[in-house]
Parts: C-alpha cells; sequence; structure tokens
C-alpha cells in the first residue's frame, strides 16, 4: 500500500474525526448489530466540525442499508454495509481555500523571443567552447607527462651511477602538474568570455527564422575560430594565441614570490618556464591546430545527421549534394548544437579524447617532446 501524504494542517481535525467515527461504527456494528453504529458517535459533542457530520449520517445510513439488506448482505452477515461502506468527506470551505494550487508556467512569456535570442548565443557558445577546451587539455597534458617522462628517466639514470639529487621529485612533479589548474579555472573563463563574444559577433544578427545549411554552418564556425585564433589579423603571432589560456603569464606564478623559494619552488619554476617554451614554438601550434579541425570536423559530421535529406527533397530536387540541398530554421539548429556537447566531453570513456590521442601528429609531437628531455644534454642546462 502507497503510503498517504499526510493533510494540510486545517485538515487534520476533520480528517482524524472521520476515521475515529468510521472505526468505532465497525466495532460497534461487529458487538451490537447495525444498530449500535449510530450510539458510538458523539453527535451531540460541543463544537463539531462539518467533517465530522457529514461523515456521521452516510455511516449509520450504511448501517441501516446493511440490516434491511438481506438480498446484498447475506446471512451473518449484518452489520457488515455499515464496515464497508465508504465515507464521504467533506472539508469545511476554509481548509479548501488553503489548499495549494499547482502552477503552471506561461505558455508565451512576454520575453520569449529574448529567451530563444540568449539561447541561441548560449547553445553555440557551450559546444565550440567544450571542443577548445578538450583540444587544449589534451594537447597540454602530453607536453608535461612527456617533460615529467624525459626528467624522471634522467632521475633514474643519474641515480644508478652517483646517486644525485633527482631533478624532479615527486613534490615537484605535482606542484608542476597542478597547474593545468589555470586551463580549467582563470583560462577557461577568460576563454568562455572570448567564445561568446565571437558567436555574438557572428550569430547575433541572424534572425531565428533564417535557414542555414550544413556547408553554411561550417562557414559560420569558421568565422567564429578566426575571431577567437585572431585569424582575421594582419600581424601574424610567432605563437598561437591559445597559449595565453593555457598557462598563466610568467608574472603569475611561483616567480612572483621571489624571495624565500626553496629548491622545490625553483625546480617547479624551471619546469613552467620550459613548458612556456614548448608551447610557444611553431610545431606545438601546428598540432593544437590540426587537433581543433579534428574535432570541430567531428562536431559537425555529428550534425549532419540531421540534415540529411528526405526522399521528398531528393525527388523535387534531384541534387546529388546533400550537404548543400537540406537547409534548417536557425531555431532547430539551437538544440542539435545544444546537444553536441554531450559527445564531446560527457561520454566514458570519450570517443572524442581517444581520437586526438591516436592522431599521428599528436604522437609525434609527443615523441619529439620526450626525446628533448631525456636527453643527457639536459642535465648542463
Amino acid at each position: 500500500m502507497r503510503p498517504r501524504r499526510s493533510p494540510p494542517p486545517a485538515l487534520t481535525m476533520s480528517r482524524a474525526w472521520s476515521i475515529q467515527a468510521t472505526a468505532a461504527a465497525s466495532s460497534s456494528s461487529s458487538m451490537a448489530g447495525p444498530g449500535a453504529a449510530r450510539a458510538v458517535f458523539p453527535g451531540g459533542r460541543a463544537g463539531g466540525t462539518a467533517g465530522g457530520a457529514a461523515a456521521t449520517a452516510p455511516s449509520a445510513d450504511a448501517g441501516r442499508r446493511g440490516a434491511a439488506g438481506p438480498g446484498r448482505t447475506g446471512p451473518g452477515r449484518a452489520g457488515l454495509g455499515a464496515q464497508d461502506a465508504p465515507v464521504p468527506l467533506e472539508f469545511p470551505q476554509a481548509a479548501q481555500e488553503e489548499m495549494p494550487r499547482p502552477r503552471h508556467l506561461p505558455r508565451r512569456p512576454a520575453n520569449k523571443l529574448e529567451i530563444w535570442e540568449d539561447l541561441k548565443i548560449i547553445s553555440f557558445t557551450r559546444s565550440i567552447v567544450a571542443v577548445y577546451s578538450t583540444c587544449m587539455l589534451v594537447v597540454l597534458l602530453r607536453v608535461q607527462l612527456n617533460i615529467i617522462g624525459g626528467y624522471i628517466y634522467l632521475d633514474n639514470a643519474a641515480l644508478c651511477k652517483n646517486g644525485t639529487t633527482p631533478l624532479a621529485p615527486p613534490e615537484v612533479q605535482q606542484q608542476y602538474l597542478s597547474s593545468i589548474q589555470h586551463l580549467l579555472g582563470d583560462g577557461l573563463t577568460e576563454l568562455i568570455t572570448i567564445v561568446k563574444q565571437a558567436v555574438h559577433k557572428v550569430f547575433g544578427s541572424i534572425s531565428l527564422k533564417h535557414t542555414l545549411s550544413l556547408l553554411e554552418l561550417e562557414q559560420k564556425v569558421k568565422d567564429i575560430r578566426e575571431v577567437v585564433e585572431h585569424k582575421d589579423s594582419d600581424q601574424i603571432a610567432s605563437h598561437s594565441p591559445l597559449c595565453h589560456y593555457l598557462m598563466p603569464d610568467e608574472e603569475n606564478p611561483l616567480a612572483t614570490q621571489a624571495c624565500g623559494l626553496t629548491e622545490r619552488d625553483i625546480a617547479t619554476i624551471k619546469l613552467l618556464n620550459e613548458t612556456r617554451d614548448m608551447l610557444e614554438s611553431p610545431d606545438f601550434s601546428t598540432v593544437l591546430s590540426t587537433c581543433l579541425n579534428r574535432g570541430f570536423s567531428r562536431l559537425l559530421d555529428n550534425m549532419a545527421e540531421f540534415f540529411r535529406p528526405t526522399e521528398k527533397d531528393l525527388s523535387q530536387n534531384g541534387s546529388v549534394n546533400s550537404l548543400s540541398s537540406v537547409s534548417l530554421p536557425l531555431a532547430k539548429i539551437i538544440p542539435i548544437i545544444n546537444g553536441q556537447i554531450h559527445s564531446v566531453c560527457s561520454e566514458t570513456p570519450s570517443h572524442f579524447v581517444q581520437d586526438l590521442l591516436m592522431m599521428e601528429q599528436v604522437k609525434d609531437f609527443a615523441a619529439n617532446v620526450y626525446e628533448a628531455f631525456s636527453t643527457p644534454q639536459q642535465l648542463e642546462k
């Protein structure tokens, strides 16, 4: 039996009075017959509620029906009518007014268009930031782990020879790897702001009723990337502008504590500076750009499932190029792009991350980093 919800405070007395009356009627009916059911109801109780009086009358009538109706109760079942009859509860009017009523959201809010405009910007921002952050996290971790791996190799080789102090003890490794928190914290916050501004610049003036094909949507994504990655600038930077989100500036980390630095802090600063030099290299910029291209291609491939032409479209157009034959209103593309964030960073294990790790460019770059930091010449620095 399912547990019943406790009644509101205004109904407790009426409910308890009805239950007590029903139980008393049942008890007296089994002992003294149906006629005694009316005797146990305290009808003369001062201040009795309307609910109690309403519950008394039907029980008494039911008792009379049970005694006068042998065809219903049968021999030897006198009094079962009063016991089995349901007791209707009539709550006071004041109690009914106090009962909470369900609230319904307005189907046509006044700011419906404004809400959809916000959803447009937020949906594209979430999925695009998911691709950026996942690619940067994968490549940065590969660089850090291979730098640590090179130092561990040198430490093991040095300890076998003369037992010197390790270059990267576990405490230094932990402090060094904790620098990834910049990407997951302040760096990610700044990246979200920049991407949101780029999305607003590209999609802000486009109406929700405007239709876009998959090729047009791909071009819009490229326009957003150009704004975020500063590809429209005339000045060609020596390193990727995304490095700013990967690691803090040189003045921000442990170097600000100029006095009182321990040997562990100095070793960590050395690792951070070497990592920053690696991130500002042209090779890293090429690898990260390749990962981003793979990530956004995967994003658009997942969305292509919703742009498949129907048989009616193929019969009307007769076009083989399905990428441009189907167009959807921007209002219908919003939930599609919003759902892509789950395929990017919510799967376990993440197929997107596995795809990035298995790329030949990523593996070759990681091997070069490990080789650069595991050579004996690294001990001389």
